[in-house]
């Protein structure tokens, strides 16, 4: 008896030793794999924890073992999960490392089920990685694939964000050998993992040089699909030309126009009726001491504003204040009494050179701006009264109305991050050749925000966890990718540097 209880007992002390990790079978280099961070207790948790080691350690057919007998007792992949008590791990991915360990001992098919689902259940780099590696060896093992992804569809919108050069693009896109990647003007949207169909949703900012949406499609072999889709980029407010002289109280008249058509001209609060580019509005009681403002949108989401060119007013005799009119408030006010107990106010027009005016309204050369982008507003007028020909700001041609001798033109200018000079530069040419030209230097200058906004390092952890491989780089991008376009989606931050 005595013999008996003897051999058993160094049984189990041999058993212990080989669970607690310590067999000179599986030290590398010095180094002890399949072991715990303190005692094995025969639970989920400390089989995951010792396969992750033999995982780290070569040890595929081990930690095959561990991680199936970690999913017996446990099966879903997750973060922070409950171990006792309010214990909890930090991350419990047993289908993900079984199918790491699977794609160790090149059993692929195996490997896709066991990456898939991990995916399904809590999507991580480290499967995305694995899983796309266990792909490539599928369709080496079936002989490769030489044809292209195909894009089947890419829809782009424009949306209401105050960026007339931002666009919603939506992407289908498949291929028979998995799509790995797809890029918009040239920027990697993030692939969740490669799949053989895919749909993506990006919000993409367009080149002003270009002219185009241009989508690109990479499967896990290397080959390439390209389509490109032509826009026409419109950054140009409505034009709006008002006829003269502009009276109030009175009917207000002129043509508004756009090239991607008008949605709607406000003169003052109230919505004013278009038909075929013209429209009237009767101006009622007036407030003498603010201008009459108006407001024009395209269907695109250009706006052009600005205050009535009001010319004259009528007022009550007697009534004493200031008239201001639009944009002229700094000049004299005259009356001229219209013998039926009111008089008309108005303004004498000041002398100015040359045949044709250029007004920039809003900004001059004291302008500073902190922001990337302005719309900058520019009231021309023929003082011959000639249709104005042609108008151009910074040398790109502005939208016109034909037959017009003034026109209120507005454009989006895109100053950039850095603060600087920049020069705005306008020309117009009217019918009889008379040409002005007028410059103003604004400056961007940086923000408080921009100015004071500190230098965050993000440490992101790829989740290789125990295992250093050459993976990691790969799974540090899949994480970078996501991790930027959430935040730049949800309009907090902008990638400056990704080094």
């Amino acid at each position: 008896m005595k013999r008996i209880l003897a051999i058993g007992a160094v049984i189990i002390i041999a058993g212990c030793a080989t669970q607690s990790g310590q067999d000179p079978r599986y030290a590398v280099d010095g180094v002890q794999y399949g072991v715990t961070d303190g005692p094995f207790r025969g639970r989920w948790w400390s089989y995951y924890e010792r396969g992750r080691s033999f995982l780290a350690g070569g040890f595929h057919a081990e930690a095959e073992a561990d991680f199936r007998e970690a999913l017996a007792m446990r099966s879903k992949d997750q973060r922070w999960a409950r171990t006792y008590g309010l214990h909890f791990t930090r991350e419990y991915f047993p289908n993900r490392e079984l199918g790491v360990a699977l794609l160790g001992q090149d059993r692929v098919d195996e490997a896709i089920d066991s990456l898939h689902l991990s995916m399904g259940q809590t999507e991580t780099a480290r499967a995305a990685v694995y899983l796309e590696k266990a792909l490539r060896k599928q369709i080496e093992d079936a002989g490769g694939d030489s044809d292209a992804p195909v894009i089947e569809s890419v829809f782009v919108q424009h949306i209401d964000s105050g960026n007339p050069l931002e666009r919603r693009v939506q992407i289908v896109v498949s291929d028979k050998g998995y799509v790995g990647e797809v890029g918009v003007n040239g920027q990697r949207l993030v692939v969740p993992s490669a799949q053989t169909g895919l749909e993506l949703d990006h919000l993409a900012l367009l080149d002003l040089g270009s002219g185009s949406i241009v989508v690109t499609a990479t499967d896990l072999s290397g080959n390439v699909a390209k389509e490109s889709v032509p826009l026409d980029i419109d950054i140009d407010g409505p034009v709006v030309s008002f006829d003269e002289p502009v009276i109030v109280p009175g009917v207000v008249s002129g043509v508004i126009a756009d090239s991607s058509g008008v949605a709607e001209l406000r003169i003052g609060e109230e919505a004013v009726e278009i038909v075929d580019g013209v429209f009237r509005a009767t101006i009622g009681s007036i407030d003498t001491s603010n201008p009459i403002s108006y407001t024009a949108a395209d269907n695109v989401g250009n706006v052009n504003r600005g205050t009535l060119p009001v010319d004259g007013a009528v007022l009550a005799v007697g009534r004493s204040g200031f008239v201001q009119f639009a944009s002229y408030a700094r000049n004299d006010v005259q009356y001229l009494p219209l013998g039926d107990g009111r008089a008309l106010a108005y303004r004498v027009a000041q002398a100015s050179d040359g045949p044709v005016s250029i007004d920039w309204t809003d900004i001059d050369n004291d302008t500073r701006v902190p922001m990337d982008s302005i719309v900058v507003r520019v009231n021309v007028k023929s003082k011959t009264r000639k249709p104005i020909a042609a108008v151009s700001i910074n040398g790109e041609p502005c939208d016109l109305v034909p037959g017009r001798s003034s026109a209120r033109i507005s454009r989006y200018v895109y100053l950039g991050d850095d603060a600087g000079t920049h020069e705005l530069r306008c020309e117009v040419v009217d019918e009889s050749g008379a040409i002005a030209e007028s410059a103003i230097i604004i400056e961007r200058v940086l923000s408080e925000v921009e100015e004071g906004l500190p230098v965050r390092t993000v440490l992101l952890d790829a989740e290789a966890g125990l295992i250093a491989s050459a993976d990691s780089a790969n799974m540090a991008e899949y994480v970078i990718r996501g991790f930027t376009r959430n935040l730049e989606d949800a309009r907090r931050a902008q990638v400056v540097n990704r080094e």
